[in-house]
């Protein structure tokens, strides 16, 4: 039988940086949190998540520019012309596809507590085709539904918002993607739809600042859809918006209370069951002698023997 008043065998040790906790059911979030919280994380990592949108859709037009340059240049009909900017226009939706497979596992990252590396943007190759097939439901779906009068369009927008998290961060193919979201989204499409609208305004905001701002906006923006997504899934993991780091307090990988000997209940080793109430020395005393005798120190010191 174990003694339950032996010191713990070894510390508590907290995760190693970077690990993502496993799923531990969704967790409460209002669309003005979620906003205000990626803001918090641009503001300490503006340069991943200003410069990386900007060179992401900057790097996507140089090719269907190129392409439509030498529709025009090739003296193309009216028809042919729109065949080259089609095909301009698929080019530079899947190189924007690759750098948003990186911008969201870097954007996870982030909100999970870490520093990611600008490099980390351009990471995504490997769910690259799995996010670009994604999409591609993804939109035929909501198309399907605006063509069935507009509102069925909308729910499926909603619903299947964090499809793209899913593949991403989950490794799910497209199909097991859209069914995860569909469920996750399940009593949350009314707060994804608020966080939508101010999106909406936080992004017309950084187009008034010289477009420039847009950039900068577009990074807030895909920081608050990171922390839904890690509160729709409990995934929530380090820093202050999970549980190493305080902050928020909303969950995810949490630090239990330090222990030690003579704490209250719950106090203690894993799994921080801790010793029954009066665990302690007696006033005085130390291991277990009379008041003021053996080893102990002042009222509460020493490994002292239980109270009754």
């Amino acid at each position: 039988m174990a003694n339950p008043y032996a010191p713990p065998n070894e510390p508590f040790a907290p995760p190693p940086a970077g690990a993502v906790p496993t799923a531990g059911g969704p967790v409460d979030w209002e669309a003005g949190d979620a906003l205000s919280q990626g803001w918090e994380v641009f503001k300490r990592q503006w340069v991943t998540f200003a410069l990386g949108p900007l060179m992401a859709y900057f790097g996507a037009g140089i090719p269907a520019s190129i392409v439509n340059q030498v529709g025009q240049s090739s003296g193309a009909s009216a028809e042919q012309l729109s065949i080259f900017i089609m095909i301009g226009q698929l080019i530079t939706f899947a190189i924007i596809t690759y750098f948003n497979a990186g911008f969201m596992k870097a954007s996870l990252s982030a909100v999970r507590g870490n520093t990611p590396q600008f490099g980390e943007l351009f990471s995504g190759g490997s769910r690259f085709l799995p996010l670009l097939g994604t999409y591609f439901l993804m939109y035929l779906c909501i198309v399907v539904g605006l063509i069935l009068l507009i509102v069925p369009g909308i729910i499926a927008a909603l619903a299947l918002s964090m499809a793209p998290f899913y593949c991403v961060d989950q490794n799910l193919g497209p199909v097991e993607a859209l069914k995860a979201s569909w469920n996750a989204t399940d009593g949350q499409k009314g707060k994804i739809f608020v966080y939508g609208l101010l999106s909406i305004l936080v992004l017309f905001a950084g187009m008034l600042c010289c477009c420039i701002g847009y950039y900068g906006a577009l990074g807030v923006v895909m920081l608050g859809n990171a922390v839904i997504f890690t509160r729709l899934t409990g995934t929530m993991g380090q820093g202050p918006f999970g549980g190493f780091g305080g902050g928020f307090g909303y969950g995810g990988y949490g630090a239990p209370p330090p222990y030690g000997y003579g704490g209250p209940p719950g106090y203690g080793p894993p799994p921080y069951g801790g010793p029954p109430p009066g665990y302690g020395p007696p006033p005085g005393g130390g291991y277990g002698g009379p008041p003021g005798g053996g080893y102990g120190g002042p009222p509460g010191g020493g490994y002292g023997g239980p109270s009754f």
